[in-house]
C-alpha cells in the first residue's frame, strides 16, 4: 500500500512539475533545460531552512519558493532578452554549474547528498501514514493547477499568448516583452521549488544527481505526451510515465532486470506517442478562420488552456 502511495506522491510532484513546465513552454513559449535544478534547489532551500533555523517546515517551503524564484533571475535576466537557442544553451550551462556546486558544498551534503530532513508538520500535526502526504500532496497539485488556469486566463496570461505567436507586434503595443518574460520564468521557477520542497520533506534525503538533466528530460516528455499548452496534459503525461513502468514491479522479474526494463518501457512509451499522438494526448491543433481582414487563431481540441 506504501508503495502504491509513493507512486501517487511521486505523480503528483511531477503534475507540478510538468504543469510549471507547461506554464513556461506551452503559454511563455521559452524551452529551459534549467526547470530540474529549480527543483532540487526548493528542496534544498526548504530543507536548509528547516535546519538550520528550526523554523515550521511550511513556512520554509514557501520561503523556498521565493528563493527559487528570486535565483532564477541569475538565468533570466542575461538571456531572456532572446530566446530559443540561446536561452536552452544557458540554461544548460547553468544547471551543469548549480549541479557541480551542489555536489562540492559540505553544507549541501555533497556528493554523498543530505539526510536527516525534517518531515512536514502542520500545527504539530504530522503525516504518519503515506496516503496522508499523498493527499495533501494532490491537494497542493490541485491548487497550483487551478493557479495555471487562472494565469492562463487572465489579461496577462493574454500578453504571454501574444508574446508567444507574434513577439513584433506585441512590442508594437508598447508591452514590455523582457519584463514579461522574466515574470512567467520566476512564476514557473518557483512552483518548480515548491515541487522541490514536498519532495524534500517527504523522502528526507537528497542527492545532486537526482535534479540532472534525466529529469529534465522527463519533465519535458511529459509534457509533450499529454500535450503542450493544454492544463490536463501534464497530468496525464506524469501519470502514464510514472505510473506505467512501475507496473514492471509486479511482475516475477528479477530485481537486476526491472531498473533496466523501466528504461526500456519509458522510452517505448514517448516514441510511441510521439509516432501516434506527436501532438499529445490532448493536443493542440490550430486553425485560421478568416473575417474580412481579421484572421484569428482558435483552438479545436478540448481542454485547451491556451487560447
Amino acid at each position: 500500500m506504501n508503495y502504491i502511495m509513493e507512486i501517487f506522491i511521486f505523480s503528483f510532484i511531477f503534475i507540478i512539475l510538468a504543469s510549471s513546465f507547461n506554464l513556461l513552454l506551452g503559454l511563455g513559449g521559452l524551452f529551459s533545460i534549467a526547470h530540474s535544478i529549480f527543483y532540487g534547489l526548493g528542496a534544498y532551500f526548504s530543507a536548509l531552512l528547516v535546519a538550520h533555523t528550526e523554523m515550521p517546515v511550511l513556512l520554509a517551503m514557501l520561503l523556498s519558493m521565493i528563493l527559487t524564484g528570486m535565483f532564477s533571475l541569475l538565468l533570466a535576466i542575461p538571456t531572456l532578452r532572446v530566446s530559443g537557442d540561446y536561452l536552452a544553451i544557458a540554461s544548460l550551462g547553468f544547471s551543469i554549474v548549480l549541479i557541480d556546486m551542489l555536489s562540492n558544498f559540505e553544507f549541501t551534503g555533497g556528493s554523498a547528498g543530505l539526510t536527516g530532513i525534517k518531515k512536514i508538520e502542520i500545527f504539530g500535526w504530522g503525516f504518519t501514514e503515506s496516503w496522508m502526504f499523498a493527499v495533501f500532496t494532490g491537494g497542493i497539485a490541485a491548487l497550483v493547477l487551478a493557479l495555471i488556469n487562472w494565469i492562463a486566463k487572465s489579461p496577462f496570461g493574454r500578453l504571454l499568448r501574444g508574446i508567444r505567436e507574434d513577439e513584433t507586434a506585441t512590442m508594437g503595443l508598447g508591452k514590455n516583452v523582457f519584463l514579461i518574460r522574466i515574470s512567467v520564468f520566476v512564476m514557473a521557477s518557483a512552483l518548480a521549488g515548491l515541487a522541490g520542497g514536498l519532495y524534500a520533506h517527504y523522502f528526507r534525503f537528497l542527492s545532486p544527481d537526482g535534479f540532472g538533466l534525466s529529469n529534465t528530460i522527463t519533465i519535458i516528455c511529459m509534457v509533450v505526451i499529454g500535450g503542450i499548452g493544454t492544463l490536463w496534459g501534464p497530468v496525464i503525461g506524469a501519470f502514464i510515465l510514472m505510473g506505467l513502468p512501475e507496473l514492471l514491479r509486479f511482475l516475477t522479474l528479477p530485481p537486476n532486470m526491472i531498473g533496466p526494463l523501466q528504461q526500456i518501457l519509458f522510452v517505448v512509451i514517448v516514441l510511441l506517442f510521439i509516432y501516434l499522438r506527436p501532438n499529445g494526448i490532448i493536443g493542440v491543433k490550430s486553425k485560421c478562420k478568416e473575417s474580412g481582414e481579421q484572421t484569428k487563431l482558435e483552438s479545436t481540441e478540448e481542454g485547451v488552456v491556451i487560447r
